[in-house]
């Protein structure tokens, strides 16, 4: 036991190693014989229901007739005077003192553990009472709003402050967002204890023991490409990956303005989900020139409120990319709202994000589009409509010989030769453009090369076309019977002294044909040319309009041009098309 221990070590006595005595022997079978009494009275009676209970409390006053012997030095002195070690005997107040030391320290560490388990135990008591968890999935560009109940701990009117280090995270300060997203998120309008004066800015205005549900939104822009991703997936129109947000965990305090004291916690969980791209945009334009688009909104998606002012934002993820909404007049539809983008373009190719909303608190996600704006070599042609004018590009090869074909966006009135041609590696090859225009105005036209192995892009090349209105000479007016053809002959002269030959053509070779549509012509002679119209309900539908309505009669343009496609004359046809 810890007395005969401390005995043995303070007191020097060599208890184990000393022969017992006949009176030693005696009073320990003595003991021991009462014990082994006890013991056999309890497993005799174990039989019975209370035979464990009696053995376990005859172990216990066992152990207590050793400590109270241990404490009051009857064994000691006993074994001591048994070996002939009176003098031993002496030394029991020093060793009753020592182990009343040793127990004393023994508590002390109990009572220093006790002491910090318990401040340990206060403390998350306190922090779980205080502070609390709220978990968000939000994607790119989409407003995650949420609310959280706040009550004053304090017994006095008091002004908290809300203080969060994540800057996507705010306050929704104005009682109309917060009633608009509310509404949005499918809640009652008003909130118990909504009050316009409640939220100044960041600080919160509470009576005593006042409980508030403090309104909160998460919004993000910050977001980054998917790690696999590569800058040539534009070009190769690789599957859209998307932006990813990045999760993290933010702590909201509620900090008592008074004494700076921490009065709650909101932990707020951030788990990003994947973005969904509704539309995918490619557009062309000419290097180091700006980009400027209209997009019309999403289907479905209403552009004015209740009251008729309009309710579309829109929001691009790069921030050199301006877009705004813009109303314009339309005859059919009255005023009409548009998603306008404009961009500086630089060289080479760029891919951006257009969040629409249904909202101007950006709480109502409509769409999200994909746009592609693909900055190539730029072309600059003009010529008369009616005429034609001719230009040439250079195309480098690549790394390997490539059998490509070129295609054109707009081919009735811009042609490249050869359609068909083979590009050695690395070296240069010239394509010839011709444009004839039809109608006056300016036309961007993309020519692209393809590869016809492998049906990839290979070259592409933006021409800029200007077409201007040519000098007409002398105006006709023809009738088109409904359901059968018109004729009409006009008869035209060679001014020139020498032989000429002249080409026909118009600008709606379609509904207009020549018999024949070139003239052979000797110096001052003089040939009629035939000229024959489709059917009135031909023109009638070349003649509508986007709304389906009548435009009035259709003008063509009939061109006289030389050898060169050069326009010696141009007169005008004015075609009325009533079936009536």
């Amino acid at each position: 036991s810890g007395g005969v221990l401390a005995a043995t070590v303070l007191g020097g006595a060599q208890i184990e190693n000393t022969p017992p005595r006949q009176a030693t022997t005696d009073l320990a079978a003595a003991t021991e014989t009462g014990i082994a009494a006890r013991r056999a009275a309890a497993r005799a009676d174990a039989r019975d229901e209370r035979g464990v209970l009696k053995e376990q409390e005859a172990r216990k006053l066992s152990r207590q007739q050793r400590l109270r012997e241990i404490r009051e030095g009857k064994p000691l002195a006993r074994v001591a005077a048994a070996h002939g070690l009176e003098a031993e005997v002496a030394h029991a107040p020093r060793l009753e003192f020592a182990e009343s030391e040793v127990r004393a320290k023994l508590l002390a560490d109990i009572d220093a553990a006790r002491r910090r388990a318990k401040r340990a135990a206060v403390l998350e008591k306190l922090r779980s009472g205080i502070s609390g968890r709220k978990v968000i999935r939000p994607s790119y560009g989409e407003l995650c709003f949420f609310e959280h109940e706040f009550k004053s701990p304090a017994d006095r009117d008091c002004v908290f402050e809300v203080r969060c280090d994540d800057p996507d995270i705010s306050l929704v300060a104005s009682t109309a967002e917060w009633r608009a997203l509310r509404a949005a998120s499918g809640l009652p309008a008003v909130a118990p204890g909504m009050e316009d004066d409640a939220l100044a800015g960041n600080r919160l205005f509470l009576l005593a023991g006042e409980s508030l549900k403090v309104p909160f939104k998460f919004q993000s822009f910050d977001a980054e490409l998917a790690k696999d991703s590569d800058s040539s997936d534009i070009k190769r129109g690789a599957p859209d990956e998307g932006l990813h947000l990045r999760s993290r965990a933010v702590a909201v305090h509620f900090v008592n303005a008074d004494d700076g004291t921490s009065a709650s916690v909101l932990h707020v969980d951030i788990r990003p989900r994947a973005m969904t791209v509704a539309r995918t945009f490619r557009f062309q334009t000419a290097e180091n020139e700006f980009f400027k688009e209209r997009l019309p909104p999403p289907p479905g998606v209403a552009t004015r409120d209740a009251s008729g002012r309009g309710c579309l934002a829109v929001r691009a993820s790069d921030p050199a990319v301006a877009a705004t909404v813009v109303t314009t007049e339309s005859e059919e539809d009255g005023e009409v709202d548009e998603v306008a983008l404009r961009y500086k373009c630089g060289e080479g190719s760029v891919a951006f994000y257009v969040c629409v909303y249904a909202d101007s608190f950006l709480g109502k996600l409509a769409a999200v589009w994909r746009v592609f704006v693909h900055a190539t070599p730029k072309v600059d042609v003009s010529s008369l409509v009616g005429q034609s004018s001719h230009a040439s590009v250079v195309v480098q090869g690549g790394v390997a010989t490539r059998r490509v074909a070129a295609f054109c966006s707009h081919p009735d009135e811009l042609q490249v030769s050869p359609d068909r041609l083979t590009l050695p590696p690395g070296a240069l090859t010239e394509l010839q453009l011709a444009f004839r225009p039809l109608i006056p105005g300016r036309l961007d036209v993309a020519v692209h090369l393809v590869d016809l192995e492998k049906g990839e892009l290979v070259h592409s090349r933006l021409v800029a076309t200007d077409a201007r209105g040519p000098v007409v000479s002398k105006t006709f007016d023809v009738d088109a019977a409904p359901g059968a053809r018109a004729h009409k002959k006009i008869t035209y002269t060679n001014p020139y002294a020498r032989p000429r030959t002249f080409h026909l053509r118009c600008t709606h070779p379609l509904l207009l044909h020549f018999r024949p549509d070139r003239l052979d012509l000797p110096a001052g002679g003089s040939r009629p040319m035939g000229l024959t119209f489709e059917p009135a309900e031909d023109w009638e539908r070349a003649t509508r309009g986007a709304g389906g309505v009548r435009g009035g009669p259709a003008e063509v343009l009939v061109f006289i041009n030389d050898e060169d496609d050069a326009t010696e004359e141009c007169f005008r046809i004015r075609v009325d098309a009533d079936p009536r």
